[in-house]
């Protein structure tokens, strides 16, 4: 694959039949030096370790080089019939290979009830990277749905708080399919306002239910059940229970409170 090293070796057969591996003193060559090169350990010290990190040629499927040996004088003082001995071998290139999926995220943290999107980057053996996100050879999954969903392009919405893993899978690429993970937490919707309603007159021995809505730092508004917050009024004009119900004793002017942690809440 580009962007692929591989060692070649070289053996010298002789006419008693022994076998000499000549690896390091026979001078390699490449045809297309475009696509391949090759080392030689006269001059590179490398001999026989081709590599095709440094081609820049677009390989949209594959291509072929011829892969030289020749052992000469140099390579062996006792040549048979007095001539070098050579070898040659076809070398086919295919395109860049699917080694590694990295997922990453603008935070490891999502606000339920809100989005994010995760990115998937491809590294190929040729140390080239390509973003896999929307890919057509990939597919993203939620390994728990119930926390948190995600689309075909990526996009995660956090449903309740909890840890979700989310997968990318590539199986048709690389050489057996390629497939990454990661986990986001989904983590709760903060409560950073509250109104109380109806803002209204009340009349004298009248009660009246009182309604609080909340806003969180999700961009969410929800209705607070009356019982869970607890109320006050600032003088004796009223009277309040736990559930928000409230009773005018006298005509006068009172401010109602409600207060859940540490959000408040007046009218």
């Amino acid at each position: 694959f580009k962007g692929q090293t591989f060692q070649y070796a070289a053996f010298g057969i002789y006419t008693d039949g022994s076998i000499v591996d000549k690896t390091d003193l026979t001078k390699f060559s490449v045809t297309y030096t475009a696509l391949a090169q090759i080392g030689d350990f006269r001059s590179t010290g490398t001999s026989g370790l081709l590599e095709t990190m440094h081609t820049s040629l677009n390989i949209t499927d594959n291509m072929v080089t011829t892969v030289n040996a020749i052992c000469d004088s140099a390579c062996d003082s006792v040549l048979y019939q007095g001539t070098a001995k050579t070898d040659m071998k076809n070398l086919t290139v295919k395109k860049e290979k699917l080694e590694s999926i990295a997922i990453t995220s603008s935070s490891d943290e999502l606000k339920e009830s809100t989005s994010m999107q995760l990115i998937a980057t491809g590294t190929y053996s040729d140390n080239s990277t390509n973003s896999l996100t929307t890919s057509p050879d990939c597919t993203w999954s939620s390994l728990n749905e119930s926390v948190s969903t995600i689309s075909a392009t990526g996009v995660i919405f956090g449903n309740v708080p909890g840890d979700a893993t989310f997968k990318i899978d590539c199986p048709n690429l690389g050489l057996s399919g390629i497939s990454q993970q990661k986990t986001i937490t989904i983590t709760p919707a903060l409560l950073v306002q509250m109104f109380i309603s109806p803002n209204q007159l009340l009349t004298v021995g009248t009660a009246q239910q009182f309604s609080v809505l909340g806003l969180y730092d999700n961009s969410s508004s929800q209705d607070i059940p009356a019982n869970t917050v607890t109320w006050t009024n600032d003088n004796g004009y009223i009277s309040i229970n736990a559930n928000g119900v409230a009773t005018p004793s006298t005509n006068g002017t009172s401010v109602v409170y409600a207060s859940l942690a540490s959000v408040s809440a007046s009218l």
